[in-house]
């Protein structure tokens, strides 16, 4: 509801007193370490103070820095970020239609993720809460400067913008009863976000307030937050925002057109307003829901109640104390280390200098006065002639000599050591997190390392589950926002997680059953630790070894190259790409050859079956010819017996005949 109220409700100055005051202490003691990992004490751009800065230069030695710090914290910053958290609805409904729907919902908000620019936002917050001990995440509404996608947008907020309830003991924050949110913006800026507010507030009430006489602020600028300007449009505006719950009605009113379900409050609304839209409520629901009043400088403006029972906001703690402002970063527990171990560094450096050019013991009377300058300015130099006037006194003869420095003995580097072993096993990051096992151990095999490795990711997978927790709280909030915010029937267009585009229409009555539903938001595990990725890639190439099949072992083989983040195993996989396009290729030519050899043979096949076959033909009309030639003459023979059968008998009768 648009208000307008310059007094600020005692309430809430209370609050703001109070936490603010907590908070104040805790965000100086974290900047503080913050500043050891940028290596800019108090501004100097070392790990040093001014006061120590000055003592250094009197000594006239260099302000040596080994800063031990940064690369532990973003060693576990990057084992972190590595991991991608994020985290995915499911229904607890049985619904086919619904759990359909769900899973396109859980798509959607792969969509508000991505315009949110949600992946810088979380790698943000994962580096606070290693730095400053709380990383903090909220789900907003979309604006120019926090864009998004369906009205909803995810954004990071530094630790030094908001006040959180200094109260509350619970570590996911359940207990707590309110917070703040603080921000100086341009005019320009604001003007684009709050002016049809004043105009609506203007019109409604017969004001005239113009945003240009909001100037300062009670909840006042917070560190770095203070803009640099040279123009009007740049000036700052403080704007402040109260989250809080309140007890009150959450009503269900009917669309008469759609059917469409929708929650709302009267809190929302001008009176003139809600005595309309009372008409269409069919149904009412008591309980504690979260609002936001908004402040304009001096001005409170208005305040809107959400359909939401939880803070839209998601924090991780590195190490929770039993309140939000005893929280701790990771270098909290490094900082006293870093600072004994330049002091070694100094020390050590001090004795290398003063060994080679040690100062210089003179007996009283031994330099007279008028040579004095000369000893100071040409002792120090190499290759100078110094000159002494000889003094004795009782019989001895007085001169300058060199004092005898004492080498530091090996306690000073067993210190040093000592020291950069503590600062490992105070941060969890040892060597074999990194494949670089030190001080002595012995590893021999990969599967040892991977021990080591698994070992020293214990601790660090506690703040994969802190991290997992907060995920699980913010998609809550979007999800939430989300179903309120989507229009039945309405076309949407959105990509999800695989880039993929998405046309997504929801009937009125589906979307009622969302809004009326049970759903759970759980985070998305991830396995992206480098033991447990070396681990899963050795077991495939063990599996692959003993595969018989060649195209499983190729899998099995693929499989542990894509587990595995190492640049050379991506060189690798593309030399193998290469070779198997290779081997296709010559494949592919070898069967061509193979096919045009056997038609090949086919044709010599069916030339010599021809030639044959004419042989034969041949063959056998000669054979044909001679057998006939043979039956010929067989039966000329058989025909001339019988001639000559024939004239005998003749010769016989006629013999006969005569006698």
């Amino acid at each position: 509801m648009l208000i307008h109220k310059n007094d600020i409700p005692q309430y809430i100055i209370d609050k703001y007193d109070t936490w603010n005051g907590e908070r104040e202490k805790w965000l100086t003691r974290a900047l503080r370490s913050e500043e050891y990992y940028y290596n800019d004490v108090e501004g100097t751009s070392t790990n040093y103070t001014q006061q120590q800065l000055d003592r250094i230069a009197e000594n006239s030695n260099i302000p040596v820095t080994i800063n031990y710090i940064y690369p532990q914290v973003n060693q576990k910053y990057a084992i972190l970020a590595q991991s991608k958290p994020s985290f995915r609805m499911i229904s607890m409904v049985e619904d086919d239609i619904l759990e359909k729907m769900t899973s396109i919902i859980d798509g959607a908000k792969y969509s508000v993720m991505y315009k949110s620019n949600s992946e810088s936002a979380i790698q943000s917050h994962l580096l606070d809460m290693l730095k400053l001990g709380m990383g903090i995440l909220v789900a907003t509404e979309e604006t120019y400067y926090t864009p998004g996608e369906f009205g909803i947008a995810v954004e990071y907020l530094h630790p030094s913008y908001v006040i959180l309830d200094s109260n509350c003991k619970r570590k996911d924050l359940a207990d707590m009863t309110g917070f703040f949110i603080t921000k100086q913006i341009t005019y320009a800026m604001a003007s684009m976000m709050y002016q049809t507010l004043i105009d609506q507030l203007n019109q409604y009430y017969g004001l005239k307030l113009r945003l240009d006489n909001i100037a300062g602020s009670y909840f006042g600028a917070n560190v770095g937050q203070n803009y640099v300007h040279d123009n009007a449009l740049e000036s700052p505006v403080n704007v402040t925002e109260f989250y809080d719950h309140i007890f009150t009605t959450k009503y269900i009113i009917e669309s008469p057109d759609t059917k469409e379900l929708k929650s709302v409050f009267e809190e929302n609304f001008f009176p003139e307003q809600w005595a309309i839209i009372k008409t269409t409520v069919k149904g009412e629901e008591k309980g504690i829901y979260v609002r936001k009043t908004i402040f304009l400088g001096n001005d409170m403006i208005a305040f809107f109640v959400y359909p939401e029972k939880k803070f839209p906001i998601a924090v991780t703690f590195f190490e929770f104390g039993g309140r939000p402002y005893r929280s701790y970063g990771m270098i909290h527990f490094m900082r006293g280390m870093q600072e004994a171990y330049d002091k070694l560094i100094q020390i050590m450096l001090v004795n290398g200098i003063l060994s080679n050019n040690a100062g210089v013991e003179a007996p009283v009377g031994s330099i007279p006065p008028e040579h004095r300058e000369q000893w100071e300015v040409n002792y120090n130099n190499p290759m100078v002639i110094k000159e002494y006037v000889p003094v004795i006194m009782d019989g001895q003869l007085l001169k300058p000599e060199r004092q005898q420095i004492q080498p530091l003995s090996n306690f000073y580097v067993q210190v040093l050591q000592l020291l950069q072993q503590g600062m490992e096993y105070s941060s969890g990051i040892n060597p074999t997190v990194s494949g670089n096992p030190g001080y002595g151990t012995k590893v021999d095999t990969f599967s040892t390392l991977q021990q080591y490795q698994s070992a020293a990711m214990q601790r660090i997978q506690l703040s994969v589950n802190e991290v997992n927790k907060t995920m699980e709280i913010l998609g809550n909030s979007v999800i939430e926002k989300l179903i309120e915010t989507l229009n039945p029937e309405e076309v949407y267009i959105f990509l999800n997680k695989d880039q993929e585009e998405i046309q997504m229409t929801l009937p009125v009555e589906v979307l009622n059953k969302l809004r009326q539903s049970k759903y759970k938001i759980i985070a998305i595990p991830s396995t992206s630790s480098p033991s447990q990725k070396l681990a899963m890639a050795q077991g495939l190439m063990n599996i692959a070894q003993t595969t018989q099949s060649p195209y499983e072992r190729n899998v099995y083989i693929q499989k542990a190259f894509d587990l595995s983040d190492m640049k050379e195993f991506e060189d690798m996989k593309d030399e193998i790409d290469q070779v198997k396009q290779l081997e296709q290729q010559i494949n592919q030519q070898a069967q061509e050859l193979k096919r045009k050899d056997e038609t090949n043979k086919q044709m010599e096949n069916k030339v010599i079956s021809a030639e044959l076959k004419a042989k034969v033909a041949e063959a056998l009309a000669s054979g044909i010819d001679e057998i006939n030639t043979k039956k010929a003459e067989a039966k000329l023979e058989i025909e001339i017996e019988k001639l000559k059968e024939q004239l005998k008998e003749e010769k016989s009768d006629k013999k006969e005949k005569n006698t």
